[in-house]
C-alpha cells in the first residue's frame, strides 16, 4: 500500500530554493533530494 509522504516546511524551502535560487530543472532537484518527481498533469488522467 503507498502511503503519502510528508515533508516539512524546511525540506520544502530547500526544494523551491534549488529551482529559484540555482537554476536546477524540477526533475533534477527531486532526484538530488532523493524524491521521484511526477508531474501533477500527467495525473489526472491515470484513469484515460
Amino acid at each position: 500500500m503507498n502511503r503519502k509522504r510528508k515533508f516539512t516546511l524546511g525540506f520544502k524551502n530547500e526544494a523551491v530554493a534549488l529551482v529559484t535560487k540555482q537554476d536546477y530543472t524540477i526533475t533534477r532537484a527531486a532526484t538530488s533530494l532523493g524524491i521521484k518527481f511526477q508531474n501533477p498533469a500527467y495525473m489526472g488522467n491515470a484513469s484515460a
